[in-house]
């Protein structure tokens, strides 16, 4: 268990589990740590400010795939995509059995999106040329 202090006015997860000062080699200064609701109330402070941090650098939640949706997907090895359908989706959330030329595949949460329009029909084309088409949209990651 981590015995490092989580914040200057915050005790260990050690620390806090135990609910004693945890005995280590390093030397430290022995102050008396605030009362349990000034830990609770800095706690809480520090998770709403990680909470913002990850909104802001999160992008949008995307839109779910629907059974029988047509999708892109890239073969992580070639750096191709492939065109392929949602065939079902599974109890997860946000994961996908999508059925394309080289089998079936189960797909998480990744960047997802329909098959760009007709303008892409080639069915192995290379992620640059997919991603620099002005009117491709970002599709579904996957490795073989």
């Amino acid at each position: 268990m981590r015995a490092t202090l989580l914040d200057s006015q915050i005790p260990s997860p050690a620390e806090l589990l135990m609910g004693r000062r945890i005995t280590t080699s390093l030397p430290y200064h022995d102050t008396p740590y605030p009362l349990d609701e000034k830990i609770r109330q800095r706690l809480q402070e520090k998770r709403e400010s990680q909470k913002i941090n990850h909104d802001q650098r999160a992008g949008p939640e995307l839109p779910p795939l629907h059974a029988g949706q047509a999708v892109s997907v890239i073969d992580t090895r070639t750096g191709t995509w492939e065109d392929g359908s949602v065939k079902k989706l599974t109890n997860e959330p946000r994961s996908y059995i999508v059925e394309t030329s080289r089998g079936t595949l189960r797909l998480t949460e990744a960047p997802q999106a329909h098959v760009p329009s007709t303008s892409m029909t080639s069915t192995n084309r290379k992620v640059d040329d997919h991603l620099s088409t002005p009117s491709a949209e970002p599709s579904m990651q996957c490795s073989y």
